[in-house]
C-alpha cells in the first residue's frame, strides 16, 4: 500500500512533548521559508499523486492547523484518492465535522489529550463540545487513542458516556529522534532489514519536499520535490535508492536501521527477539491500567498483537 501523508504547515501548537518539533522546523528552514501549505499548491502536488495512493492527513503536524485543511481533503477525495486522517481535532470546528461525514475513511483516528497533560491540547467548553459532536457524527472507521499514559479524565467521563473505546498506546523514540525515560536506548539494526511499509508512505511538506517518511523529523531522507518532478522520479531518486541499498548494506548510514515501529530484521531469529521488544513494551503500559475495562482492552490488543507477530515470523 502507497501512501502520502500531508503536512499542512510548518509548526504545531499541540507542542506533543515526545514530538521533536523543534529539531523538525530548524531542518525546514534551511530549506524553504514556506510554512503553509495553500490550497493551489496541495491542488497541484496531489495531481501528480497517483489515484490509488492513499493520501493520509496527518505528517508532522496537526493537519486542521491549516484552515484549509477540510477543502484539501475534499478535493482529494473527489479526486478518486481513499483518504485516511490522523488528528487531535484542534483547528477543526463543526462546520468540518458535517461536511467530513460524506468521505468514507481508512480510519479516521483521533488523538486525545493524556492525563498527564503532555499534549497542548485545549480541553474546555469547545473542545468537549466538538469531541462530542464526533462521537455522535456519521464518520466511519472513527477511533479514539492515547499516548504514554490514561486519558484526561473529562475526556474519558465523554466517551464513556458515548460507549466509546480507546487505545491506550505506548511511545517510540522515532527513530532515535527522542529519548524516552525508563527505556533501554536503541541499538543500531544488523544485517538485513525490511520495513513494514515498503518505504512507501510517504511525507509530503508544503513547499513540495517529500520525505522518506514520519520519523525523519531531521529531513535526513529528501526524496525529491513534486514541484519540480512527478511521483514516479521520487522512487527513482539517488536518495531512495541509497535507502534501498541501505536495507541490505550496513554501511550506509539511514534512518531505517534506527526504526522501532516499522523497521525489523528479515532474519527470522532477529524478528523473535523484536517480538520480545514489542512485548517488553506491551507489559510496560500495565502500570496504566486503572479499571476491569481497561484490563480487558489491553488484553485484546496483547491478543491482536501476538497474532500479528506471530504471522510474520
Amino acid at each position: 500500500m502507497s501512501s502520502m501523508q500531508i503536512t499542512t504547515r510548518i509548526g504545531c501548537s499541540v507542542a506533543c512533548v515526545y514530538c521533536p518539533q523543534d529539531k523538525f522546523i530548524k531542518a525546514y528552514k534551511k530549506r524553504s521559508h514556506m510554512r503553509q501549505m495553500s490550497f493551489d499548491n496541495f491542488k497541484s502536488y496531489v495531481s501528480k499523486i497517483p489515484v490509488d495512493v492513499e493520501i493520509w492527513f496527518a505528517g508532522m503536524c496537526e493537519p486542521w492547523l491549516n484552515n484549509d485543511c477540510t477543502n484539501m481533503l475534499l478535493h482529494a477525495h473527489e479526486r478518486g484518492h481513499k483518504i485516511r486522517v490522523f488528528t487531535t481535532l484542534v483547528g477543526m470546528n463543526g462546520s468540518d465535522v458535517a461536511l467530513l461525514e460524506s468521505v468514507p475513511f481508512g480510519f479516521f483516528q483521533v488523538h486525545l489529550p493524556s492525563s498527564r497533560e503532555s499534549e497542548r491540547i485545549p480541553v474546555h467548553g469547545d473542545y468537549l463540545d466538538l469531541l462530542n459532536k464526533i462521537c455522535t457524527s456519521k464518520i466511519i472507521n472513527l477511533s479514539f487513542h492515547c499516548h504514554g499514559g490514561t486519558v484526561h479524565s473529562d475526556v474519558n467521563s465523554l466517551l464513556r458516556r458515548k460507549g466509546k473505546k480507546v487505545d491506550l498506546r505506548s511511545l517510540y523514540r522515532r527513530s532515535g529522534n527522542i529519548k524516552i525515560s525508563k527505556r533501554h536506548e536503541l541499538s543500531r539494526k544488523r544485517g538485513v532489514i525490511g520495513c513494514l511499509r515498503s518505504s512507501l508512505c510517504n511525507v509530503l511538506l508544503p513547499n513540495g519536499d517529500v520525505l522518506l517518511c514520519s520519523n525523519d523529523y531531521g529531513m535526513k531522507h529528501i526524496l525529491g520535490n513534486l514541484r519540480l518532478c512527478t511521483y514516479d522520479a521520487l522512487f527513482q531518486s539517488h536518495e531512495f535508492l541509497k535507502i534501498k541499498r541501505g536495507h541490505r548494506n550496513e554501511s550506509e548510514d539511514i534512518l531505517c536501521r534506527y526504526c522501532d515501529n516499522f523497521g525489523y530484521n528479515v532474519n527470522a531469529v532477529a524478528r523473535l527477539l523484536n517480538f520480545g521488544y514489542q512485548l517488553d513494551r506491551y507489559l510496560y503500559y500495565l502500570k496504566d491500567i486503572q479499571s476491569f475495562e481497561d484490563m480487558n482492552h489491553f488484553i485484546q490488543k496483547g491478543i491482536e498483537m501476538v497474532k500479528k507477530k506471530c504471522g510474520r515470523l
